[in-house]
């Protein structure tokens, strides 16, 4: 970042998770220089006035948006397996599912061994809600399919697209998922497409957040030009962009909040929709 920063550049772009993300941000605060991560959603970020941006929503609102589901769907009691590496994106979102959730809930940190699933199945929860990386995730799939097959396995929007990765067949099958998006927008697709062609990878959902914060700032560059003041001040008003899958409003602390929030199940290895769920904080009145 530093070295960035000596080199004099307008806008700084990356931090993938939300551990890095808020090094960035406190680089951003420091520096004045508008940064955005790409898929940061820790609310401990929110509210700050501190040059950072970041165009997906906080996990502030994706728990609470959750938490109102689970009440809908007369889910009671719910268990918050968390990942122990990924703390800062982790904790915050179990706290905030577990402050908006109306039912009983327990947070469990995810642990090799036996320990964790001691406690779990213990604790007998209708729900285990899973804010892990694909590789734990399948770890809690396998031990609930073999120990407590009636009960729901869910995944946070961190871990899911690992998992498909990485694993396959009738074991993940019916695992939830609550997403941040469902389908590309058809002029990222060919981008993403054109992309993973030329460099022979395979990219996730990352690559197209990734097209969408370069589409805004070339936006902004077009309408203000490359001083680094004049890009911060221009991002500072809240306005409508787009993510690469729909629409979102960046507000004055360049947090994001999007239209929907997706309930997705995974069914013969591929993702199906189960529910679309509007966002009430979203200005709807904006568009």
């Amino acid at each position: 970042y530093r070295e960035l920063e000596e080199v004099g550049v307008s806008v700084i772009i990356g931090g993938e998770i939300s551990r890095t993300g808020m090094i960035l941000a406190r680089e951003a605060e420091r520096s004045g220089i508008p940064t955005f991560g790409i898929t940061t959603s820790t609310h401990l970020l929110s509210r700050k006035k501190d040059h950072f941006y970041r165009i997906v929503m906080s996990t502030e609102m994706q728990g609470a948006i959750l938490a109102d589901y689970f009440y809908r769907q007369n889910i009671s009691r719910v268990a918050v397996v968390t990942s122990v590496e990924n703390k800062a994106f982790a904790d915050p979102y179990a706290e905030a599912f577990q402050k908006a959730f109306k039912g009983e809930s327990v947070q469990i940190p995810f642990l090799a061994g036996e320990e964790t699933f001691e406690k779990l199945f213990a604790w007998k929860p209708y729900v285990v809600f899973n804010i892990l990386p694909g590789s734990s995730l399948m770890q809690v799939i396998k031990e609930v399919k073999r120990r407590a097959d009636d009960i729901l396995v869910m995944s946070s929007p961190w871990g899911y697209e690992e998992l498909l990765s990485m694993f396959s067949g009738p074991l993940i099958d019916s695992v939830r998922v609550c997403s941040l998006r469902w389908e590309i927008l058809p002029e990222f697709k060919d981008r993403v497409n054109k992309f993973e062609e030329l460099y022979e990878v395979r990219s996730g959902s990352g690559a197209v957040f990734t097209f969408a914060v370069l589409d805004m700032v070339y936006r902004a560059i077009g309408e203000v030009g490359t001083n680094r003041n004049d890009i911060d001040a221009y991002f500072q008003k809240p306005g409508i962009y787009i993510s690469g899958y729909e629409i979102i409003w960046l507000d004055a602390y360049g947090d994001a909040i999007e239209q929907y929030y997706y309930i997705l199940e995974i069914q013969k290895g591929k993702l199906t929709l189960k529910e679309k769920l509007k966002v009430q904080q979203f200005p709807w009145d904006k568009l």
